[in-house]
């Protein structure tokens, strides 16, 4: 079996802040892709072992909202193509990770999107 490479890009969604002084309400995308990088080995690990669907196109998109004391609030995910018994084991891997991440503390909820392109290294078969 050929090694998944993955890509993270972080990005944030749901929260705009206009106010200079209001920097510290959430977390900032450069901040949230430091301090998700760790947990990306095991996310990869995840998609690898449940997303092996004909139709599953590489993607995978977390959705968290991220408490004020740095702790996951609430989770969810999209992965194209993962579908029946496949999307429920990658939810069943997924989730009891997200529960483990924790996130820089800030004065209000973060709303993040990071997405996933996964793509097998090494090219051949």
């Amino acid at each position: 079996m050929k090694a998944l490479a993955c890509v993270a890009l972080i990005g944030l969604t749901g929260l705009a802040v206009a106010d200079p002084e209001e920097d510290e309400l959430t977390i900032s995308a450069k901040d949230l892709k430091k301090a998700f990088a760790p947990y990306v080995p095991a996310v990869r690990d995840c998609y690898a072992a449940h997303a092996h669907a004909p139709r599953a196109d590489g993607t995978l998109r977390l959705e968290l909202v991220i408490q004020r004391d740095g702790t996951v609030y609430k989770f969810g995910f999209d992965a194209p193509g993962v579908t029946g018994p496949a999307r429920r084991d990658l939810g069943d891997c997924l989730r009891p990770l997200s529960e483990t991440w924790h996130f820089p503390v800030r004065r209000g909820y973060t709303t993040a999107i990071i997405p996933f392109l996964f793509a097998r290294a090494g090219g051949g078969k």
